[in-house]
């Protein structure tokens, strides 16, 4: 017989007409349910939580993908665009950057070009930063990924319908990646260095108690071995010390001579001399005190200046009685030159100044 109050029935009958279809248990409904019974074993809930108004942000910035594309594209390759951009998010959330990923994919994808275009990087380098990254990788790939996780593309739509509904909130805390993992890098070992660096300074101070005694031992052996005896003193009495008693003895002290200092008038203080050097053939020489004076005043003779190819047409002229003059004071006179160049008997017709 048909029971119209059997629950059964109620829920296996069709829905009527204009009535909307009963509600589906989705992927994150079984997520929040979760999240909620964890909540709920602990002595806060997540209400009381709530009601504190904490924001629930993701560790990672969404990477929008307004950025990415340009102009019209086909469903294929923004679809595309948008798994690369999930791809690349959820590399930047296991600890590599874009740098690194770039890398990664070059070096799957170049094969020995790889190494043509990091040529300035050293081989080693790159080996090791390459196993880091793989290392990295097949270390989350082993950790088991939450069932029922959807990408940070959808959970911002979502979030965006609904930003201050409960769901919302309880969808974003529900969807935070672990946080990130770092690679190792040369400054994340100088701890290590420095611990490593003050234990061997411990070990290096330490006093050897062993070997201190063994020298000790040593020492004193050949300290006991020593002669102590006093030598007699080398000790002459003087013939004119008048000794009266024993006690009555004393010891002359002789007055200390006075040194003369001698002062050489003949030698001549001054600066010490300067070495001159000079440029012969290509080499350094260093001139002697007989060639320390520049010789001037030698004129070359009229066949030494044809011989050279610059003068090989020259003719000697007549000499000038020309006397050209530049820069003279004002208060020197013409007359005054004449005279002074009597005293040096050098006969000048005319004397010119020069602009």
């Amino acid at each position: 017989m048909y029971n119209i109050f059997s629950t059964k029935s109620s829920v296996e009958r069709p829905p009527l007409e204009g009535e909307p279809p009963p509600k589906k248990l989705k992927t994150e409904d079984v997520l929040i349910k979760k999240l909620v019974e964890n909540q709920l074993k602990t002595q806060s809930t997540l209400i009381e939580q709530l009601a504190q108004k904490k924001e629930f942000v993701a560790s990672d910035p969404v990477t929008s993908a307004t950025g990415h594309i340009k102009g019209e594209t086909r469903l294929q390759d923004f679809q595309s665009t948008l798994n690369n951009l999930d791809e690349r998010t959820k590399l930047n959330s296991k600890g590599l950057t874009d740098r690194d990923i770039e890398m990664h994919r070059e070096f799957h994808k170049m094969g020995a070009d790889f190494w043509t275009k990091y040529k300035s990087i050293n081989k080693g380098t790159l080996e090791k930063r390459l196993s880091a990254i793989q290392h990295l990788l097949q270390q989350s790939d082993n950790c088991q990924a939450s069932e029922g996780t959807i990408s940070r593309h959808q959970c911002d739509y979502i979030s965006a319908v609904k930003p201050q509904s409960l769901e919302t909130k309880l969808l974003k805390f529900v969807t935070v990646n672990n946080p990130q993992k770092h690679l190792s890098g040369p400054m994340d070992e100088l701890p290590a260095l420095e611990k490593q660096f003050m234990k061997d300074i411990e070990d290096i101070s330490q006093c050897n108690v062993k070997k201190i005694r063994k020298t000790a031992r040593s020492l004193a052996r050949r300290i006991e071995s020593l002669d102590c005896r006093v030598a007699p003193a080398n000790y002459t009495e003087p013939a004119n010390l008048k000794r009266d008693t024993l006690w009555d003895v004393k010891e002359l002290i002789s007055a200390p001579t006075k040194q003369v200092q001698t002062v050489d008038k003949t030698r001549k203080y001054g600066c010490k001399p300067q070495d001159l050097y000079i440029v012969k053939d290509g080499t350094i020489i260093k001139l002697t005190a007989d060639r320390t004076v520049i010789e001037t005043g030698q004129k070359l003779s009229l066949n030494q200046l044809k011989n050279i190819a610059k003068f090989s047409n020259y003719e000697a002229g007549q000499p000038s009685n020309v006397l050209f003059l530049k820069n003279i004071s004002k208060c020197v006179t013409e007359i005054f030159l004449r005279d002074f160049l009597a005293k040096l008997q050098l006969e000048a017709t005319s004397i010119r100044w020069a602009k």
